[in-house]
């Protein structure tokens, strides 16, 4: 059986700075070019859209929550 992961943060987050920001869109998309792997942690934080992966889709999202468009 899979074990549950417990996260605390702020959803978009993925640098735990207390606030989504323009940084975190910049890991997201790290993350969807391959550019850095994500952990369990980061999955939780930047998987806007729950497909299982962060994507440029999920760091349009957190970019649009950090510049204040959402």
């Amino acid at each position: 059986t899979t074990k549950p992961i417990t996260i605390d943060g702020i959803i978009g987050d993925l640098d735990k700075s207390g606030a989504v920001t323009t940084a975190d869109a910049r890991i997201a998309l790290k993350i969807a070019a391959g550019q850095m792997k994500a952990t369990d942690e980061l999955l939780v934080l930047g998987d806007i859209d729950e497909d299982e992966k962060i994507t440029t889709a999920d760091a349009k999202e957190i970019l649009y929550m950090a510049t204040g468009i959402y």
